[in-house]
């Protein structure tokens, strides 16, 4: 299950496109300044003074359940069953800015969230050939994690 929201200001920007091509250099100018300072003012997914409310790290894994489960103002909350990989079950991803989240691995009988970790990781992961070979090398003692029952 994947569930991207739509940003108002990915429409604005969209919409700004478009009307380049028709308006005069002055008006573009000003549809820029407007946009710029739209997108400075911290507005949108959760976010308080700029800030992801995604913690860099993790105290436990119930606190990583608790802040992510059931939101409703992340941009990216994507789910990806493995069945073709012998170790890892399966894997989803968790953000509120679509730079970095957090990251949930099923491996054989232990769950484990990952903090701080990029979107382009989690991309790579989601395509690899081998997911336990890219979970070793790519995740696996590179970001911040907690276990579940630990």
């Amino acid at each position: 299950m994947t569930k991207v929201k739509k940003l108002d200001l990915r429409y604005l920007f969209l919409e700004l496109c478009i009307k380049i091509k028709i308006m005069k250099p002055y008006k573009i100018f000003l549809s820029i300044f407007i946009l710029s300072v739209f997108l400075s003012s911290g507005s949108g997914c959760g976010q308080q003074e700029n800030q992801c409310l995604i913690p860099n790290s993790f105290t436990s894994y119930e606190q990583a359940e608790d802040l992510l489960f059931e939101r409703e103002d992340l941009i990216i909350s994507e789910f990806k069953s493995t069945p073709n990989s012998s170790f890892v079950r399966d894997i989803s991803f968790f953000s509120c800015d679509a730079l970095q989240g957090a990251l949930l691995i099923g491996l054989n009988d232990e769950l484990y969230f990952y903090s701080s970790v990029p979107t382009q990781v989690w991309h790579d992961f989601k395509n690899a050939s081998s997911k336990g070979s890219f979970y070793n090398k790519n995740i696996k003692g590179v970001y911040p994690s907690v276990k579940a029952g630990s």
